[in-house]
């Protein structure tokens, strides 16, 4: 028995290594109540801190800020993880959008425990991802869709939102898919397991 956990030893301290080591691109989110203003880009877990990587979207030259306040929260509700650094933006501060009305940020928050699946990403009642699974994504499913081109009629358009075909689309609705628009052109690759139906609405947002 004894040399059964000498071997186990090796394999638990690889898995915490792995953990704190990992890069999440384009993480699986369950809700988006950012009224799809936040793109979360990536996730860089670390032994110091977890940093997520996110695109603000909104109307060119319009005006936004990071709160303070902002924190990371267990989705089961046990544990949270304060905002300790930030790049691109300072908490508190408003920060003017360019041309593009797309602007690039890096939070970074304390480090997550080793366990942690899911975890919530609270900056206010306004902006919220919830349910953001820290598993890398699943290998691709069958068919993969590009779905990219270039926007006319609406240089102010920063983003293109898609939802589900059966619903009338909603800009606020949780749980669309946000493709920023950069300099009036877009790409997306989009994954589904079926071939029936159709791809869904869409619409152009400009913040």
């Amino acid at each position: 028995m004894k040399k059964l956990y000498l071997l186990l030893l090796p394999c638990l301290l690889l898995a915490v290594a792995c953990n704190r080591g990992l890069t999440i691109e384009h993480p699986e989110i369950t809700h988006n109540f950012s009224t799809n203003n936040l793109v979360l880009e990536r996730i860089v877990r670390t032994s110091e801190t977890t940093r997520l990587d996110l695109t603000v979207c909104c109307l060119p030259g319009s005006r936004f800020s990071i709160s303070p306040e902002t924190h990371l929260k267990s989705s089961k509700g046990e544990k949270t993880y304060a905002l300790i650094g930030t790049e691109g933006v300072e908490t508190g501060k408003k920060i003017q959008s360019d041309s593009t009305g797309l602007t690039a940020v890096s939070l970074f928050f304390e480090p997550l425990a080793d366990d942690e699946e899911q975890i919530d990403f609270i900056e206010s009642e306004e902006w919220q991802l919830l349910g953001i699974s820290l598993s890398p994504r699943k290998k691709p499913a069958k068919i993969e869709c590009l779905i990219e081109g270039t926007v006319s009629g609406r240089p102010q358009s920063t983003a293109i939102l898609l939802n589900s075909p059966e619903e009338v689309f909603n800009r606020y609705k949780k749980g669309n898919i946000v493709i920023p628009v950069r300099n009036g052109k877009f790409s997306y690759r989009l994954y589904t397991d079926t071939c029936t139906g159709s791809m869904g609405s869409a619409s152009t947002t400009s913040g």
